[in-house]
């Protein structure tokens, strides 16, 4: 089972230094089974980065119209005006994302773009900057957070990280 601990040898093994800015891309299911589940892994990544660093990850919008307005097609204006309001504070995240994400939503300091398709959630020092602005019609191109993300030499840890370390750790020994 893994543990705060052996998650961030982990984080730290695969250079997660303190200071960095990490986007978090990772399922639990991919993580394993954790002592203390999302909660332990998002404490463990703010164990590897430190005070100085930032955690950021997508949580999209579990109400998010995407599929209603697919290839430019436009909600009829009743189903526009029942259709809730997106709020960065309050909104739930997509559910297709992972549970990381949601725990990342809940840390301390969290903040959250308020863009209702592409919401990214920062937490750490750049976290503000990261977040905002992030305008309609630019979701995850020019303008975005991940273009900040990007321009602040931002590193991705992509799903299945933990559970590859792992594997290569007990081939080891």
């Amino acid at each position: 089972m893994n543990t705060i601990e052996s998650i961030t040898a982990d984080l730290q093994g695969l250079s997660v230094l303190p200071g960095d800015l990490i986007m978090v891309h990772a399922s639990m299911k991919a993580i394993g089974p954790v002592d203390g589940g999302a909660a332990a892994v998002v404490s463990a990544l703010h164990v590897a980065v430190g005070s100085a660093g930032t955690l950021m990850g997508y949580a999209s919008w579990d109400r998010s119209p995407y599929e209603e307005t697919l290839n430019g097609a436009r909600m009829d204006e009743d189903l526009r005006r029942q259709w809730p309001l997106f709020d960065p504070a309050t909104s739930g995240t997509y559910p297709g994302f992972g549970l990381l994400n949601r725990f990342l939503l809940d840390a301390p300091g969290a903040r959250r773009s308020a863009h209702p398709d592409a919401s990214m959630v920062a937490v750490g020092p750049l976290a503000a900057t990261l977040t905002d602005p992030h305008r309609l019609g630019q979701a995850l191109g020019e303008g975005s957070p991940l273009e900040r993300f990007v321009g602040h030499g931002g590193k991705v840890l992509r799903s299945g990280f933990f559970a590859r370390r792992s594997f290569w750790r007990k081939l080891a020994q």
